[in-house]
């Protein structure tokens, strides 16, 4: 026999919830990254900016030594520029990484992905710094570039996660302007200050830098994808299910098609794109 019929009192059925509601709920909740404090959003913004101008450095401080580095692989650019390929390869790298991480990222979470790529990058300045061939350098440059591609942009991504107007992102965005040329724009100079010592201190500065980062990259960085959050926290409370079983939920092969067919339709079908990238 049930409480209910003992007692003779029934329990009320709790009102369920409609989607509006759910969505509400989500708006001002205090887990929702436009609700979240100045000071944090300002954290996690500050720390990718660093992190695009420390990166921007490894794309070009090998241009003051590059051709030191040649001599020392035996490289000659009498037929052919050959000094070149250290930053060719790095700048290939980064305008196709973005192409394919970015909109990983912003579907499965910026967090995760952020660190691990975070640390292939710096673990790719090992192999930079200890090449014994020219072939070495470059595929590890190519790697480099593949990934810092992605940590360049990701304030791209952060800052309309957090922010929620056009207004509000304007400071942030120009931010991120201001440490990606710093960073490519500093790169010689590092490479001119440090390359007397030998070509290699060049990356072994960078490594020291990067590998003393890896701590603070791992405390600041948050997950600020709003649906990436609304979907854990869906998981234990029922006000923001309904909220969050309307969230997409795209699988890896069409995010890769989208990522990669839009932009070249765009670059073969539309001129001014094309011209722009010429």
């Amino acid at each position: 026999m049930s409480d209910d019929a003992v007692t003779g009192v029934s329990t009320p059925t709790p009102p369920k919830l409609s989607l509006e509601d759910s969505r509400n709920a989500w708006e001002i909740h205090p887990e929702n990254p436009y609700n979240w404090p100045q000071p944090k959003k300002w954290r996690i913004a500050l720390l990718v900016a660093a992190v695009i101008l420390l990166v921007g450095l490894n794309a070009t401080s090998v241009t003051t030594p590059s051709l030191i580095i040649a001599e020392s692989f035996h490289v000659a650019d009498t037929a052919f520029p050959h000094s070149f390929w250290p930053v060719t390869v790095w700048n290939t790298g980064a305008a196709i990484g973005p192409m394919i991480g970015m909109p990983v990222l912003e579907n499965f979470g910026i967090r995760r992905g952020y660190l691990i790529l975070y640390l292939i990058f710096t673990a790719t300045l090992i192999p930079q710094a200890l090449a014994r061939n020219f072939a070495t350098l470059l595929v590890v440059r190519a790697i480099a570039g593949l990934v810092g591609g992605v940590l360049q942009n990701a304030l791209e991504q952060v800052a309309p996660d957090i922010w929620a107007t056009d207004k509000q992102r304007n400071l942030p965005i120009t931010f991120y302007t201001f440490m990606y040329v710093s960073g490519v724009t500093l790169g010689p100079v590092l490479g001119a200050i440090v390359h007397n010592l030998s070509w290699r201190w060049v990356f072994y500065i960078q490594l020291i830098i990067h590998g003393a980062m890896i701590p603070v990259v791992l405390i600041v960085m948050k997950e600020t994808r709003g649906p990436i959050i609304l979907s854990r926290l869906a998981k234990t409370n029922p006000t923001l299910a309904k909220a969050a079983n309307e969230l997409p939920r795209p699988k890896i092969p069409t995010l890769l098609y989208d990522a990669i067919a839009r932009p070249a339709h765009l670059l073969f079908t539309e001129p001014v794109v094309f011209f722009l990238m010429l």
